[in-house]
């Protein structure tokens, strides 16, 4: 089954006042917990997943990364094929996802989307990126999680974890969870929050991190919380399926779920990553 990270508005919320990010979170220094608006100045830590170092155009590491590739709307109808060649090292410290489409927001659309299925999945304790995102009316960029058991389950059966996506503008961010809807296994049913930011997020670099314990999903932007869910504060009739190993997804895709491109849009846009993390529950 084509699987992709769905867009639909929830309920738009603030930062949760005076919710901190569990005790185990990845936050390597105190800036990784200011506002939104600012640009968290992270230095390599303990624990380090991947730091993208290698010269421009080189492969991230085939260690831990997987290229998925190709077209045929990824489950969204999206328009991109998805390609290695969009996906590489900057040769300055950044995986560097470009989307491009050709003049007047014409065919063709190309993208690149990197997954560790296969490679590297991840249990209890915290996954952090620290990401600066394009602004663009027709783009999708997105870190993700997957259940490592897509293959024999599918989705969403698999569980979806959406740590963030920007679809159109940078001044919203959205923080999802994907599941089954109980009693019928192949009904997505999704929960999570819409938080709206003062400046866009495409300004600067920020950190976004998903924390998981037994029956606990905690999404936070720059150490700040986004969404809170438990058994019981998800929706009755999500089966709740995030507390198995998960796999890591950085894409960016065009369009489908997000407008098509027009006249304005622009030709080419980046993603950058700095760098991915885990922190292990202790």
């Amino acid at each position: 089954m084509a699987l992709a990270a769905a867009f639909a508005l929830g309920g738009c919320s603030g930062y949760s006042p005076g919710n901190s990010v569990p005790a185990f979170d990845a936050a390597p220094t105190p800036s990784s917990h200011a506002s939104a608006s600012t640009a968290p100045e992270d230095t390599p830590a303990p624990g380090s997943f991947d730091e993208f170092s290698g010269p421009a155009g080189s492969q991230p590491d085939p260690a831990h990364w997987v290229q998925q590739t190709g077209g045929g709307g990824w489950g969204n109808h999206e328009l991109q094929t998805y390609a290695a060649t969009n996906g590489v090292l900057d040769g300055k410290g950044h995986l560097a996802i470009t989307a491009t489409m050709g003049p007047g927001g014409t065919a063709p659309y190309t993208s690149a989307r990197v997954t560790t299925h296969g490679k590297a999945s991840f249990g209890y304790g915290t996954v952090s990126a620290r990401i600066k995102f394009p602004d663009g009316g027709s783009l999708l960029p997105s870190f993700w999680m997957l259940g490592s058991d897509v293959d024999t389950v599918g989705w969403p059966q698999c569980g979806e974890i959406d740590v963030v996506e920007a679809p159109i503008d940078t001044h919203r961010t959205t923080h999802y969870v994907h599941g089954p809807e109980v009693g019928s296994p192949t009904a997505n049913v999704q929960a999570g929050e819409v938080v709206m930011h003062e400046q866009p997020m495409s300004s600067a670099f920020h950190v976004y991190s998903v924390t998981r314990s037994p029956g606990h999903v905690v999404i936070s932007v720059d150490g700040r919380v986004a969404t809170d869910l438990t058994p019981e504060s998800a929706p009755s009739n999500l089966q709740w399926v995030f507390d198995g190993p998960f796999d890591i997804v950085l894409s960016m895709a065009i369009g489908g779920s997000t407008p098509a491109p027009t006249a304005s849009s622009a030709t080419s846009a980046t993603m950058l990553v700095d760098w991915v993390r885990y922190a292990p529950a202790s």
